[in-house]
């Protein structure tokens, strides 16, 4: 019934995994595991390896650090397909996607409900910008750590292996190829997940959101929320993708690039604060991209001197 794919890093998490999968799932299913410890391939090809090798009605696409707390989850999985103009299932992600590259969790209007434990520490994250007392909400991203999606839909869609590399962004692009598909996507409530980690963003992180954006910025901005003005500033993703680039001193080419992407669509800065706020309601004036301008002036000053 359910094809598990997970791309194996780590032996301790994976015999962990494996264990409690077989002890909480309910359902007949087979765990394809992609064995990827010598970092032989990325993200997007070991998931279509592993398409190619399931048998199974439903894939379900899971980090190996995670457990699952909610019993016969399988069933529950096999439950919300019954739904036939659902797309992809996961446990959170956002509601809507602005113009402008960025890290969707940064954004209010997004919605979770995850178990982590990070360095000993255990916390529920469970947020929402959708009312979490329904089992699902409707979403336009689910996050990468687990998500299924049927298999007569991943006939139609593929990681996009030749756009992208490493381990960013499958999660969110596999979801857009969904979405323009007229599928549903829907972040569930019903099923508990613990993730022992946060994820990582490193120049790769930086890289593939700018080929993601470049590649569905035609379809952008996404939603399935109507959202107010104020509403729409709050939605702005930047934060993290600056923080990124300061932290791994990128330079001032990705910087450049950056500012490119946020700036390219306005006119002269003599009334850049106006449309802004009109035209790109989510980028307010006070939007922490400013500090790449500054660092940009910071550099060429700095070159100056020297």
């Amino acid at each position: 019934m359910i094809s598990i794919i997970v791309c194996h890093h780590s032996t301790k998490y994976l015999e962990q995994l494996q264990k409690n999968i077989q002890e909480t799932i309910g359902v007949p299913y087979e765990m394809i595991v992609i064995d990827n410890i010598a970092n032989k391939y990325n993200i997007f090809q070991a998931y279509n390896q592993g398409i190619a090798q399931s048998n199974n009605n439903i894939l379900c696409f899971a980090h190996e650090d995670i457990l699952f707390h909610t019993c016969d989850w399988g069933k529950i999985v096999i439950d919300h397909f019954k739904e036939p103009k659902l797309g992809i299932i996961g446990v959170a992600g956002s509601h809507y996607i602005p113009k402008l590259p960025g890290g969707w969790w940064c954004s209010e209007i997004s919605s979770g409900n995850v178990i982590h434990t990070i360095e000993g520490k255990t916390f529920l994250s469970k947020w929402g910008y959708a009312h979490q007392k329904e089992k699902s909400s409707q979403a336009v991203i689910v996050d990468g750590l687990w998500f299924c999606i049927p298999r007569a839909i991943i006939k139609h869609v593929k990681f996009d292996e030749s756009t992208f590399s490493g381990f960013h962004c499958y999660d969110a692009d596999i979801c857009l190829q969904i979405k323009k598909l007229d599928y549903d996507i829907r972040i569930v409530f019903d099923i508990t997940i613990e993730h022992f980690s946060s994820g990582s963003r490193d120049i790769l992180w930086l890289k593939n959101n700018l080929s993601l954006y470049n590649k569905w910025k035609k379809e952008l901005p996404k939603g399935t929320v109507k959202l107010s003005k104020s509403e729409i500033r709050k939605a702005h993703n930047a934060t993290e993708l600056i923080n990124q680039r300061k932290k791994y001193k990128l330079g001032v080419y990705l910087t450049i690039k950056v500012w490119y992407y946020y700036f390219r669509w306005f006119y002269p800065l003599i009334i850049i604060r106006r449309k802004i706020v009109t035209v790109h309601p989510e980028i307010a004036f006070n939007n922490p991209l400013i500090n790449s301008f500054k660092y940009i002036l910071k550099k060429k000053i700095k070159g100056q001197k020297s």
